[in-house]
């Protein structure tokens, strides 16, 4: 079973307790019913037999401390498990290359942390009731054995076909949930163009209306799948507890017949299976659950090998003394070639090959249309995205594996796609002063302000926004600035403030910028203007 082994790979406690004490609660069960049929066969007008009565408590409380033991234990070793695997893959994701992440994509790697871990931690304490119910099914059979060995065959045997039914029905089931899986995965895609493109499509009736039409064809897609396995699920639901009643049937009519000897314990076997009917429906219930659970640890699994196919060990080494480039004087790209290629292997886009030197203390602006490979390109010269083919070297010194990760600690980059963290990441005995001050320099202490070592509000403009991540790279001052359109979504007085004032004072302090621009009217400012068209420098 997919969950046991679940359990024992990820789990460093050890479980032969956990699976004892699930024995000792079924037998506890079983035990009641014994001692029940019992008492009911000597039961007297007159007095209440008082053993039987010690030995009802006493199972019942065996149960009790038992099951108790299971849930508080399991609930443990669960949720433990699962912040084990968050912790793991969410390593792992750091440790895999950018390019790799994107092409497995933010939509599987949500579900797979989020949706998945959910569902196994929502239904590990139902799957842990259900296994005590199932060794109290195999002790109640082991009692219905000892009162007619004919009878237990006969159970057996029907048990069996039910289960060779069920299963095979179960196997449309799975495949049809990995389809369910699949489609909830495009609809969190499709919500998320809604929600990250709301802007255009507000703009754009036309967009508006045809992205609408895809969204709905892929939400009715996901419920005719869930509708399909749901009325799957019901099937098995329901011929399961019909199957229930035709046991009961089958002891009732149709064994005395069989075995006459049966007769005189008739009433205990069928008190016995309509003791079992609560944990069978328990079990029969938990099937479909059994399903989903084993499917997404599969899931999970999945997610962890594609990521283990492309980790790279180099990706994080500890931080040790200070970084050799720090003082380089210049950075020279020879050949450099980078490619995307497709699911099918196929070349999608490319950069290059680009020979380019770049000299310490320089401003430097790219231009270039769209898609021409501009942002590639920083991803490629900030060692991202490993190039193809084609060398790196500061001062000389190649970079490589052994270092391209001190190489990487050069830059700060405000990239057209950047992400603002809600606290100051990396940066320690930070001067609160200081923040201010640079809150007042970007003309937003209005708006925010410096708490707690972060900031205290970041739903801003996209303007703001950007100014707020200046800030931060102002304090992480690195020796190379770059800055993807950082002045796009400026207004025209900060960003001549901006080109006129803030590059001139970090070429001041002989910090290297990198930037891509569209503003014409301020390339005047640049050392050097690349223009780029096709992944190539013209």
């Amino acid at each position: 079973m997919i969950f046991l082994q679940f359990l024992k790979k990820e789990s460093d406690k050890p479980l032969l307790k956990l699976l004892v004490l699930t024995a000792v609660s079924g037998f506890a069960s079983a035990g009641v019913l014994a001692i029940i049929n019992l008492a009911a066969k000597n039961v007297s007008k007159d007095s209440i037999n008082i053993s039987f009565v010690l030995m009802f408590a006493a199972t019942v409380g065996i149960f009790v401390v038992s099951q108790k033991y299971i849930l508080t234990t399991g609930i443990i070793i669960i949720e433990e498990i699962l912040n084990n695997i968050r912790l793991r893959l969410s390593d792992k994701i750091r440790r895999t290359d950018l390019l790799n992440i994107e092409k497995i994509g933010k939509a599987e790697i949500y579900n797979r942390l989020t949706q998945e871990c959910t569902l196994i931690s929502q239904m590990a304490p139902y799957i842990i009731t259900a296994l005590q119910s199932a060794i109290m099914l195999v002790f109640v059979f082991g009692y219905i054995a000892i009162l007619s060995i004919f009878a237990a065959v006969l159970l057996l045997l029907l048990i069996l076909g039910g289960v060779f039914v069920f299963h095979k029905n179960n196997i449309k089931v799975y495949a049809e949930l990995d389809e369910t899986n699949k489609a909830e995965i495009n609809f969190f895609v499709s919500l998320t163009n809604i929600l990250d493109g709301l802007k255009e499509i507000k703009l754009n009736r036309k967009k508006s209306e045809d992205v609408y039409s895809h969204f709905e064809k892929i939400s009715q897609r996901l419920k005719s799948l869930k509708i399909s396995t749901g009325n799957k699920f019901s099937e098995n639901m329901v011929f399961s507890q019909a199957f229930i009643y035709i046991i009961l049937g089958a002891i009732v009519f149709v064994l005395p017949r069989l075995n006459p000897d049966i007769t005189e314990n008739i009433v205990s076997a069928t008190t016995a299976m309509l003791f079992a009917i609560g944990p069978l429906t328990s079990i029969v219930s938990m099937l479909p659950i059994f399903g989903k659970v084993n499917i997404a640890i599969s899931n999970i699994y999945n997610l962890e090998n594609e990521l283990d196919l492309q980790l790279n060990p180099n990706e994080v080494q500890p931080i040790n003394g200070e970084n050799r480039f720090s003082d380089f004087k210049e950075i020279v790209l020879s050949d450099l070639y980078f490619e995307y290629k497709n699911g099918e292997g196929r070349d999608v886009f490319s950069i290059g090959p680009i020979d380019l030197t770049i000299t310490r203390g320089e401003v430097l602006f790219i231009i270039g249309g769209n898609g021409c490979g501009k942002t590639t390109f920083l991803k490629a010269l900030t060692m991202l995205y490993r190039p193809k083919t084609g060398n790196i070297f500061v001062d000389n010194k190649l970079i490589d594996s052994s270092n391209y990760l001190e190489y990487r600690e050069l830059y700060s980059a405000i990239f057209y796609d950047f992400h603002l963290f809600d606290k100051l990441y990396g940066l320690e005995n930070v001067d609160p002063q200081k923040i201010n001050d640079l809150l007042k320099l970007m003309q937003i202490e209005k708006k925010t302000e410096f708490k707690d070592s972060g900031f205290t509000k970041l739903d801003l403009s996209t303007g703001q926004r950007k100014r707020l991540a200046l800030i931060v790279t102002f304090l992480e001052d690195k020796p190379i600035y770059i800055f993807d359109e950082w002045a796009a979504d400026q207004d025209p007085q900060f960003k001549k403030y901006f080109y006129d004032e803030l590059l001139k004072k970090l070429k001041a302090e002989g910090k290297t910028v990198i930037a891509v621009s569209h503003d014409d009217r301020y390339f005047h400012l640049a050392d050097r203007v690349i223009k780029m068209e096709y992944g190539k420098i013209i």
